[in-house]
């Protein structure tokens, strides 16, 4: 609790409005694989990460079909849409590793807003940059082919789960075909192949189930 200032969420709060954070948000631990939530559920909490990943997703009408929206890590925010209205939950929140959050009740949120209206326009930033987010989604699912959306998507993990070595870029999360399916849009089937295209143009390779992009300049080459 004592690091909440670094949260994106709270980076710009006052003092007087952090020591009303601290009382409000009480802390949780879910364990790996763990449903935090499911879409379609009411939302009454927003949640911001202590520690460990959390997977943002959301499944097809029939069940069938999976898309992974974002993957957040420590200190990012989730369930902010409960905020604003009553609605169910839009997608749902899994723990990809052991993670511990801090949650708030709505209420107990607005009240802090109300009594701190500057903090509002905080909130209201970071959602934009989300919409700017997901009009970057929403174009590359209606213009890039399966290998640009799987390029850009690896140059999206690298720059926010990237560390950089000798070797290249490591992307700091255990991620299967499926896993990279999933957030792409298309089958595990057509990820092979490209993963298989990248290997042998030497721009990617795996490491302990982990992905080192060794030649991002090429991967971009590949979004249009």
């Amino acid at each position: 609790m004592d690091n909440l200032k670094k949260a994106s969420l709270f980076s710009h709060f006052p003092p007087n409005a952090m020591r009303q954070v601290k009382r409000i948000f009480k802390s949780k631990k879910y364990h790996q694989g763990t449903l935090i939530f499911s879409e379609n559920t009411k939302g009454d909490y927003i949640y911001v990460i202590i520690s460990g990943l959390v997977k943002i997703f959301r499944t097809s009408d029939t069940a069938s079909a999976l898309k992974t929206l974002a993957i957040l890590k420590k200190n990012e925010f989730f369930g902010e849409m409960a905020l604003f209205d009553h609605a169910g939950r839009s997608a749902s929140a899994k723990a990809i590793t052991n993670v511990e959050v801090v949650a708030c009740k709505r209420n107990d949120f607005l009240e802090l807003l109300s009594e701190y209206p500057q903090t509002s326009l905080v909130i209201i930033s970071l959602l934009a940059s989300r919409l700017r987010e997901a009009d970057k989604e929403i174009s590359a699912l209606t213009f890039q082919n399966s290998l640009g959306r799987l390029a850009m998507t690896l140059c999206d993990l690298a720059e926010k789960h990237g560390t950089k070595t000798s070797r290249g870029t490591l992307i700091n999360i255990e991620l299967t075909h499926q896993d990279l399916a999933e957030m792409t849009g298309t089958a595990r089937e057509v990820i092979t192949k490209i993963i298989s295209t990248f290997k042998k143009e030497k721009c990617v390779k795996f490491e302990d189930k982990k992905l080192l992009v060794t030649n991002m300049r090429k991967i971009k080459r590949w979004i249009y």
